[in-house]
């Protein structure tokens, strides 16, 4: 699950974000973001990471990510 803000206000819910992709039983696709040609999504972001298991206890965590897009 994806948590993190867009020019240092909260953007994505309390509970997480899933990584946009389509996800099976070993065959999964990291489909990913993009910016709209109406450049919807510009701006400052900082993004990390909580990885769960399949039973649902927590993995690993990754480090805060700073992104702009422009």
């Amino acid at each position: 699950m994806f948590f993190g803000a867009k020019n240092g206000v909260t953007d994505i819910p309390a509970s997480g974000e899933q990584y946009p992709g389509t996800f099976g039983y070993g065959d999964n696709v990291l489909t990913g973001y993009q910016n709209l040609p109406s450049g919807a999504v510009v701006g400052n972001y900082i993004r990390w990471a909580l990885i769960y298991d399949r039973l649902g206890n927590l993995s690993c965590v990754t480090n805060a990510v700073n992104v702009t897009l422009q």
